[in-house]
């Protein structure tokens, strides 16, 4: 009996994954406009509560880095580690991926302080000054995008892929980047006008 009441939910869980799966956009709708934009906006609204969070903003911005660096690494790194060593037994890829992730997730939250706590100055007319916080702090998690795929791509290099390119994927990032920074960057440029 419990028996099949276990087949039953696995059954149920299986055909609601299943309908999941269907749902989500394919790789194609992912390279139109439509696609990138919704991308970039998905990317973005978690940082747009984060900069919503005064002063607490740095750490939540610095554990939204960390945790998006070790998801990222870890999956770049066990396909990579697959791919150059396919003797390799599951846990020594995944081994290799968590090291990896481990080491992306430190430089994440690293960067996430830092550019959470770089000052905007506040010069000129209220418009001026909104439309720099958010400038700055997208620029800002530009370059702090930029450090962290990099330090990804040493992580891969050093524990999975010899060959990783270092700078792979960086200016590809920049764009979402942006975005995400500016999104942090809309509740403090809010502010400005209270």
């Amino acid at each position: 009996m419990d028996q099949q009441i276990a087949q039953k939910d696995l059954t149920q869980a299986q055909a609601q994954q299943d309908k999941a799966v269907l749902a989500t956009p394919g790789p194609e709708y992912q390279r139109t406009i439509p696609g990138t934009v919704t991308r970039f906006l998905g990317q973005a609204a978690p940082y747009l509560m984060g900069g919503a969070m005064g002063p607490a903003g740095p750490m939540v911005m610095a554990t939204q880095m960390s945790e998006t660096g070790y998801a990222d690494t870890f999956d770049r790194d066990a396909a990579a580690a697959r791919k150059a060593h396919p003797e390799w037994t599951e846990d020594q890829v995944f081994s290799s991926a968590h090291k990896a992730g481990l080491e992306a997730a430190q430089t994440g939250f690293e960067n996430g302080v830092v550019m959470g706590l770089l000052p905007v100055p506040k010069v000129g007319p209220l418009i001026a000054r909104m439309v720099e916080q958010v400038g700055m702090r997208g620029t800002y998690m530009t370059v702090a995008g930029a450090s962290q795929d990099i330090e990804q791509n040493i992580a891969i290099q050093k524990n999975a892929d010899p060959k990783q390119a270092i700078y792979d994927g960086v200016l590809a990032h920049a764009p979402a980047n942006f975005v995400a920074g500016a999104a942090f960057g809309v509740p403090e440029a809010a502010g400005e006008s209270l």
